[in-house]
């Protein structure tokens, strides 16, 4: 089976880094990147957020955070 390829909408909250967890440990998807975006935490904390999780709890995907984009602050 052929893993989807993933780039995830994130805003660094609690429920966010659920989800990537359970993405990074699927066998049936491949996580691309992250882009966070303005939500529950302006883009630049939440980027810190998911970049100071995937360092601590995923020693597999060092890749990723290199991968983890900040978005723009506010509505568009």
């Amino acid at each position: 089976m052929e893993r989807r390829k993933l780039i995830l909408d994130m805003d660094g909250d609690a429920d966010n880094l659920l989800a990537l967890a359970y993405a990074l440990r699927s066998p049936e998807v491949e996580v691309l990147g992250v882009v966070t975006g303005h939500g529950f935490y302006q883009p630049e904390t939440a980027a810190e957020k998911n970049i100071r999780y995937v360092r601590v709890r995923e020693d597999k995907v060092d890749y990723l955070t290199d991968q983890i984009i900040k978005g723009i602050r506010g509505d568009l």
